[in-house]
Formats: structure tokens, sequence, C-alpha cells
């Protein structure tokens, strides 16, 4: 016969392995929203704990930076961003 406390144990067990597929990314979103908080705060010149933001600020931020960030990228892949190893652009006669 299994005892109650036996099966309590092997519910929790499972519920922490189905977690553990999930964990690393909330992990890994909640660091992100860390360093987010610290640099607010750097800015303001106050603590990280003195700052009132909440999760969906910081993902706004960096859905905005994202968005930033591959602008930047099409704009280095344009023919006017491209350096043609020091020939020079424009010629005056």
């Amino acid at each position: 016969m299994i005892s109650n406390n036996l099966v309590g144990l092997l519910d929790d067990a499972i519920l922490v392995d189905a977690a553990m597929d999930t964990l690393p990314g909330e992990l890994d979103d909640y660091a992100e929203f860390c360093r987010y908080r610290a640099g607010e705060a750097a800015l303001l010149g106050v603590t990280p704990a003195q700052i009132r933001t909440g999760r969906e600020s910081c993902q706004r931020e960096r859905r905005l930076e994202l968005r930033l960030e591959q602008q930047l990228r099409r704009a280095r892949r344009t023919t006017c961003s491209r350096s043609n190893g020091g020939a020079t652009v424009f010629r005056i006669c």
C-alpha cells in the first residue's frame, strides 16, 4: 500500500518536472527586467527598488529597442552606408 505522503511527493516531483521546461525562459525574462530596472534607476539617480515600473513597460521598451536594432541593420546594408575602400564617392572636376 502506498502512503498518502509518498503520493504527495510524487505529485510534487511531477509538478517540478513540468515547471522545469518553462523555468529557464521565465528566469531569463526576470533577469532582463532586473537589468532594465537597474538601467532606469541609474538614469534617474535612484536605487532600483525606487523604480515603480512593471513588466509591461520593460517589454514595450525591449520591442522598441529591437525595432531600432533592425532598422539600423537595414540601414547598414544599403549602398549609401557602404564604404568603397577609401575611394571618393563624389568626384569634383
